[in-house]
């Protein structure tokens, strides 16, 4: 607390020490809530996570746009190249959370192309 000390003496350096341990708090609270998403993390916060490369960061977005968003985090052992060993290792790091969000270009129906007259035609 001898950082804290000012002419205001104790009150001061009980505030002080409170916004300290707050900040310190605050701190961890961010860094434990790092997790990475596996159904909106991108290739680079993929690849933030320990063993996990380009390959392997692409092969998790590939099999996830192929098969839908994960439910659950044992899921990405059936993704090429990852097995239980991984998945166990990244388990802290990791979370599920809901699906990515439809944006609404592809919930729209689909309207047909335009047909366009070649020249010579009517």
């Amino acid at each position: 607390m001898r950082l804290c000390r000012d002419s205001l003496g104790t009150i001061a350096a009980m505030r002080c020490s409170f916004g300290l341990w707050l900040w310190l708090w605050l701190l961890w609270a961010a860094a434990a809530g790092a997790a990475v998403d596996l159904n909106r993390a991108s290739q680079a916060e993929l690849e933030s996570l320990p063993g996990i490369g380009p390959a392997k960061a692409e092969a998790i977005l590939s099999y996830r746009k192929r098969h839908g968003p994960f439910r659950r985090i044992e899921e990405l052992q059936r993704v090429p190249g990852i097995g239980p060993a991984t998945v166990h290792r990244l388990r802290p790091d990791l979370w599920v959370g809901p699906g990515a969000p439809v944006s609404p270009a592809l919930s729209l129906p689909r309207l047909p192309s335009p047909v366009v007259a070649k020249p010579g035609q009517k």
